[in-house]
C-alpha cells in the first residue's frame, strides 16, 4: 500500500508539554529566548482584552496554552519590538518561536515590562494600574498623573521592587495587603505551553492554519504574515514593517495598499486566492524586501507620472498589483512606458475596470510577461483606447472611485486658499487632513432650498481648521477676490448666485461646472484616442529581429 502524503513534514519527535511562571515567560521573552517578532499576527486586542486578561490571571483563571515551535537551526540576532518593549535577541540554538499565543504574551510581556511612561504623551494600550483603592485594573487619562493608590503593573513581578514602590507610596494595611495578593497571583501563575520541534519550517506553519481555520476570524493579511514573515533577521520582517517602510514616500497610510498581494505577485503567485489554497507555494521572507522595493518605485510612478497624491484618492487599489508586478520585473521602465501606464491606470479608473477585483487581477497579471513594452501594450489592450461611457456621480463618497476620480479632478483645479490667495500645497495637505481636505460650504440645510448636503457641489478643497466658515470666506472671496474663486471651479454665473445667496442656482451651476471638469481632466490624462504605440527604441528593436 502506498504511504499517505510521504513528502508532508512531521515532527522530530512527540510534542512536550511545559508550564511557565509567569516570571519565566516574561523573563524569556525579554531574552529573546520565546520570540515575537512579526511573524504571528499584528496586534489587535483593544485596552478591554488586555484588562480582562489582568483579570483572569488575577483570578486565577486559564488563558489557553501556548503552541511553541523550536527550529533545529539556529535563530539569528533580532532586534524588535513587543508593545512598548524593546527587545534585543541575541543568535540562540534553543529560542522558540510563537506559533499561537502572540496577543496574550504580548499583552503580558508588554505591561508587566512596561518601561517608565512619559506623561506629557499619551499613554498606550499597555500602560495599566491596579487600583488599591478601587480595586480594579484602569488606565491613564492624557496628562494625567497616576495616584498614589495606583500601583504599576511593572513594579509587581519583583518582590523587591513592589516592596519599594509600598515604602514610597504609603497605603493603608488593607491596601498592602491587597497589593501583596496581586503580586502572588501573578508570580505563582503557571502558563501552560505546546512545544513542537521539527527540522521544517513547514510544520508549525499548517498547524497554524489549522488551529486558525476553525472558529478563528482571521483576515487574510493577518494570516499570510502569521505564515511569511519573521523567522529571520531580514528587514522587512512582516506586512506592519513594509508599510512603516512606504510610509516615508509621504502617500498616506501604506496599510491601505495590497500589501499581501504585491508579495505574492513578485514571486507570480495569485495573489486573488486564499492562503488555504496556496499549498506549499509559500513566497519567502526575500520577497518582503522584494515587494517593498517595487512598491516604492509604484509609489514614486504615482505620484509623478500618474498625478495620484494619496492613497486615499486611488480610483481602485488593487491595480497597484499588476504594477507590482511589472516593477519588479522591470525597476527602471522607460519614460515611454511610464506615460503609458499612467494611461492605462487613468483609462481602468474611468472604466471600472478593476471593479471585479479577482478576475480583472489575474488578467492583467498575465499580461505582463518577460519584455517590457509588450508587457505594457498588453495591459493597454485590456482596456482599450475607446472613452468608455462615465459618470462621477454628483454625490460625493470618496469610498466610490467615482468620487476619487473627482477630488482628483478638483486637486487638479489648482484650488488657493481662500484666506491668503495662495495656491494650496495639496500633498502636505492631503497628509494633515486626510479626506476631511474635501470639506463642506454648507452644514446645515438653507431653509427653503432643496440642496442634497452629499452633493459634490457642497465640496471644496481647503484647510479644515478653526476659523471663519468655509461659506463665509467664500463669499467674502466672491466680493473682494473673485478670480481666486476659479481654482474652486466657481463660474461667475455661479459666483453671483453665491454673492445673492440664491444656494439651489448655485449648487447648480457649480455641480454642472464640476462634472464637465472632470471629465475634461480625466480625458487627458486617459489621452483617449491619441496613439499608443511603444517607444521608437522598442520598434526599432522589433524590426531588426
Amino acid at each position: 500500500m502506498a504511504e499517505l502524503h510521504p513528502s508532508k513534514p512531521t515532527v522530530t519527535r512527540p510534542p512536550s508539554v511545559r508550564s511557565y511562571g509567569m516570571e519565566k515567560l516574561v523573563d524569556e521573552v525579554a531574552r529573546g529566548l520565546i520570540r515575537i517578532p512579526t511573524f504571528q499576527r499584528s496586534l489587535k486586542w483593544g485596552t478591554g482584552d488586555v484588562r480582562l486578561l489582568l483579570d483572569s490571571v488575577r483570578r486565577g483563571f486559564p488563558i489557553s496554552a501556548l503552541l511553541l515551535w523550536k527550529q533545529t537551526s539556529p535563530a539569528e540576532a533580532q532586534t524588535y519590538k513587543v508593545g512598548p518593549v524593546t527587545i534585543d535577541a541575541p543568535r540562540s540554538t534553543e529560542a522558540l518561536w510563537m506559533v499561537d499565543g502572540q496577543q496574550r504574551v504580548t499583552s503580558l510581556t508588554a505591561t508587566l515590562l512596561h518601561p517608565p511612561p512619559d506623561y506629557e504623551r499619551p499613554p498606550d494600550d499597555f500602560e495599566f494600574y491596579f487600583d488599591l483603592e478601587r480595586n480594579e485594573f484602569i488606565r491613564r487619562a492624557f496628562r494625567k498623573r497616576p495616584l498614589p493608590t495606583w500601583l504599576p503593573m511593572w513594579e509587581i513581578l519583583d518582590s523587591a521592587r513592589l516592596l519599594k514602590w509600598l515604602r514610597v507610596h504609603r497605603q493603608t494595611e488593607e491596601a498592602e495587603n491587597l497589593a501583596f495578593e496581586l503580586g502572588n497571583a501573578f508570580r505563582t501563575y503557571q502558563v501552560p505551553a505546546i512545544v513542537v520541534e521539527s527540522a521544517s519550517d513547514e510544520l508549525p506553519l499548517e498547524i497554524f492554519k489549522r488551529t486558525n481555520s476553525a472558529g478563528r476570524r482571521l483576515t487574510q493579511n493577518e494570516v499570510f504574515q502569521a505564515l511569511h514573515a519573521g523567522q529571520t533577521g531580514e528587514s522587512p520582517r512582516g506586512l506592519d514593517e513594509m508599510a512603516e517602510t512606504l510610509g516615508e514616500l509621504r502617500f498616506g497610510d501604506a496599510r491601505e495598499l495590497p500589501l499581501r498581494q504585491s508579495v505574492l505577485a513578485v514571486r507570480n503567485i495569485d495573489p486573488t486566492r486564499s492562503f488555504k489554497d496556496l499549498g506549499n507555494r509559500h513566497p519567502g521572507q526575500s520577497a518582503m524586501g522584494e515587494a517593498t522595493q517595487a512598491l516604492r518605485r509604484v509609489i514614486i510612478f504615482l505620484k509623478r507620472d500618474a498625478r495620484i497624491p494619496h492613497v486615499k484618492l486611488l480610483p481602485y487599489s488593487v491595480a497597484i498589483i499588476p504594477l507590482v508586478r511589472l516593477f519588479h520585473l522591470f525597476p527602471e521602465p522607460r519614460p515611454r512606458s511610464r506615460e503609458l501606464l499612467s494611461r492605462w491606470l487613468w483609462r481602468t479608473a474611468a472604466a471600472g475596470t478593476f471593479q471585479g477585483g479577482g478576475p480583472a487581477v489575474r488578467r492583467a497579471l498575465r499580461a505582463i510577461q518577460d519584455n517590457e513594452e509588450k508587457s505594457v501594450q498588453a495591459l493597454l489592450k485590456l482596456v482599450g483606447p475607446s472613452q468608455p461611457t462615465f459618470h462621477p456621480g454628483t454625490r460625493f463618497n470618496l469610498r466610490t472611485a467615482e468620487s476619487r476620480l473627482a477630488a482628483l479632478s478638483l486637486l487638479a483645479a489648482g484650488p488657493v486658499d481662500l484666506e491668503t490667495g495662495e495656491l494650496l500645497k495639496k500633498e502636505s495637505l492631503l497628509l494633515e487632513h486626510g479626506d476631511k481636505l474635501f470639506t463642506r460650504a454648507f452644514l446645515r440645510q438653507p431653509k427653503d432650498t432643496a440642496l442634497d448636503l452629499r452633493s459634490i457641489a457642497n465640496r471644496f478643497v481647503h484647510r479644515n481648521e478653526e476659523g471663519l466658515p468655509l461659506l463665509l470666506l467664500l463669499q467674502g472671496a466672491a466680493q473682494t477676490h473673485p478670480e481666486w474663486l476659479s481654482g474652486h471651479l466657481v463660474t461667475p454665473a455661479a459666483r453671483s448666485a453665491l454673492v445673492s445667496g440664491r444656494w439651489d442656482e448655485f449648487f447648480a451651476l457649480r455641480s454642472q461646472e464640476i462634472l464637465a471638469h472632470v471629465h475634461r481632466y480625466v480625458a487627458t490624462r486617459a489621452r483617449w484616442g491619441e496613439t499608443d504605440r511603444p517607444s521608437l527604441a522598442a520598434l526599432v528593436s522589433e524590426a531588426n529581429e
